[in-house]
């Protein structure tokens, strides 16, 4: 698969949340890349003036998914059910239920919107000084502490 998003570095940003089958807590990680990463528009790479959140990641460089697998084991190869046969999704650390991107990201309140704002408190960030690239049909413009991070691209 081609990718279609890359940066000279990545975060890896854990927080916990509920599980939408079970109701039991469980840890979180999304995937973002800071302004001035890429991507491939119109067949050029653009750099870009915003952070951003992936999801719906359908390919990972083969070096940043063993780095997700071994710090986030959860994080792994699912079934959406609503679009690729496959992409990156969180399961619960209980039941191993897949958790929707879409809910993490996109409506207030998710695990990667809140409500209450970015907190030290909930949110765990790791930047991750190593080439990025991936494939994703889901992108969120950052907020909170992601945004204000430095520059990766």
């Amino acid at each position: 698969m081609n990718p279609d998003v890359r940066s000279l570095a990545y975060f890896i940003v854990h927080t916990v949340a509920t599980c939408e089958r079970c109701d039991q807590p469980t840890g979180l990680v999304g995937v973002g890349i800071a302004a001035g990463h890429e991507c491939y528009i119109d067949d050029e790479w653009v750099r870009m003036a915003a952070g951003v959140w992936l999801f719906h990641v359908e390919w990972l460089l083969p070096a940043v998914a063993d780095t997700l697998q071994d710090l986030a084991p959860q994080f792994r190869l699912g079934s959406r059910g609503d679009g690729p046969a496959e992409c990156w999704l969180n399961h619960c650390q209980q039941c191993n239920a897949p958790q929707d991107d879409y809910w993490l990201y996109c409506e207030p309140g998710g695990a990667f919107l809140p409500d209450g704002g970015w907190t030290d408190d909930r949110f765990d960030i790791i930047q991750v000084d190593a080439p990025f690239s991936a494939s994703a049909s889901g992108f969120a413009e950052a907020t909170g502490a992601l945004a204000s991070t430095g520059s990766a691209g």
